[in-house]
């Protein structure tokens, strides 16, 4: 058996697992193999913000994904769109609660610093206590 060595975060680790043989010390069949991971925030947005000529007022957005809800203090997700995501400092809008209801929101920020418009959406996944699987296989948004 190797020595411990310390995890270091955000970073994933495989292994396989094998029963041994206290008398033989012979090796059982080996698991699948399986993945865990290090760190505790999962988040993500487009990777250049999409330009448009005017301000997004609304924005609605679905998703297909899983969030694991085991734990003492289960995952929790935030999704956030920004309609002035040129900006330096961008106008982040909270959208969880719409997007859990599968419902629009209407966006505040009329004003950007930029000199141009541009819409970027950003979600992130606390995972806290949360032991089981965290995944986001698609999203897509429509807005005007």
């Amino acid at each position: 058996m190797r020595d411990s060595e310390p995890l270091l975060k955000n970073k994933t680790y495989y292994w396989s697992m094998a029963g041994i043989d206290g008398t033989t010390g012979a090796f059982g069949n080996w698991s699948t193999t399986q993945s865990i991971r290090v760190g505790n925030v999962l988040q993500f947005q487009l990777k250049e913000p999409i330009f448009d000529k005017v301000e997004a007022h609304r924005l609605v957005m679905n998703a297909v994904y899983k969030i694991a809800d085991d734990g003492a203090n289960p995952a929790r997700l935030l999704v956030e769109v920004s309609n002035n995501a040129f900006d330096d400092s961008p106008t982040w809008e909270d959208m969880t609660q719409a997007f859990l209801n599968r419902d629009y929101l209407e966006l505040q920020n009329r004003v950007k610093q930029a000199d141009k418009w541009g819409l970027n959406v950003r979600i992130t996944v606390f995972a806290n206590d949360s032991l089981g699987p965290i995944e986001f296989d698609a999203f897509g948004f429509s807005y005007d």
